[in-house]
């Protein structure tokens, strides 16, 4: 079946036979030539390489990426920048629950224990 025959099949129920194929054409017009003002960008439909559903618009675009706690492409660099990020945000969450370990094991021993190892 050609994308032009599974899009009439899905709308024709709907929106009837002549309507359908007429919207399909209108897809097809934009997919070829994508509008970007400041206040409409139409973009061409892909299939979501996380999730396999079908994208159609940016609103879905960032919804898809949140969802899957992805972010757009923007480079090498700007790629190295957020792995960085991303690696001290971790180690500083790491620090924070060692010292809560750290705090929590030195209360719970006993007076003269700590009394010996704050000495040394």
């Amino acid at each position: 079946m050609t994308d032009r025959e599974t899009f009439i099949a899905h709308w024709a129920p709907s929106l009837g036979e002549d309507e359908a194929a007429r919207l399909f054409e209108v897809k097809q017009e934009r997919e070829r030539n994508p509008i970007r003002t400041a206040n409409i960008y139409v973009m061409p439909s892909y299939q979501s390489p996380i999730t396999g559903k079908w994208i159609d618009t940016p609103g879905q675009r960032r919804d898809d990426l949140a969802q899957n706690d992805c972010r757009p492409y923007e480079g090498r660099a700007s790629e190295e920048a957020a792995a960085k990020s991303a690696r001290q945000q971790q180690d500083k969450e790491f620090d924070q629950v060692a010292e809560k370990m750290v705090l929590e094991s030195w209360q719970k021993l006993p007076e003269q224990h700590r009394k010996v190892l704050s000495k040394g």
